[in-house]
């Protein structure tokens, strides 16, 4: 899950986006996505990038200093479409799209379910799940933590259509990352 700051201070994006934030941005920019939850935002780089092109954000996550740290550089960069919490009512909100990056590869298969039914209750219909996970791709892959496509596929098709995935290479350590877009039926 998420890392506190105080864990966390060389923190290898700095204050740019992750690449599959850029991906999702480019998506959502074409589906005409105007707000997003940033699920586990850490602090902020993400929620910044997307608000500063312009969606109207929610980031969300659980450590009270990451978000406090988020809205300092909110404040700082004078980004107004953008609110940080650290709890978060699912049924409050409905949103046009949903991002999230290196969440669903720590997770149990189980714990992936429950995932995936959370996201689809936060999602208006027709909304968008960005995400993005370490791959499986062989047999010396450790497969408690690492997700294969037809993995990915089997937990997002009890409420997702997959619209696009893409495999990469992470430019940091060089993992291969799944970069999945999804909609909700």
């Amino acid at each position: 899950m998420s890392v506190p700051l105080e864990n966390n201070e060389e923190y290898l994006w700095k204050d740019q986006p992750c690449p599959s934030a850029v991906k999702a941005y480019w998506f959502f920019r074409r589906l005409a996505v105007k707000d997003l939850l940033v699920y586990h935002c850490g602090a902020g780089h993400n929620s910044l990038f997307f608000a500063e092109k312009g969606l109207g954000v929610l980031g969300y996550d659980e450590s009270n200093q990451n978000v406090i740290e988020a809205t300092k550089k909110a404040k700082i960069r004078n980004v107004k479409n953008l609110q940080y919490l650290s709890t978060l009512e699912e049924k409050e909100h409905a949103f046009q799209g949903i991002f999230v990056a290196n969440d669903f590869h720590v997770t149990t298969f189980s714990e992936n379910e429950k995932f995936v039914e959370e996201m689809a209750s936060m999602l208006r219909e027709g909304g968008y799940l960005a995400l993005a996970c370490l791959a499986q791709l062989g047999e010396e892959d450790d497969k408690t933590s690492l997700l294969s496509d037809q993995d990915i596929a089997e937990f997002l098709s009890s409420h997702f259509t997959e619209v696009h995935t893409d495999l990469y290479t992470d430019i940091v350590g060089g993992k291969k990352k799944w970069f999945i877009l999804a909609k909700k039926r």
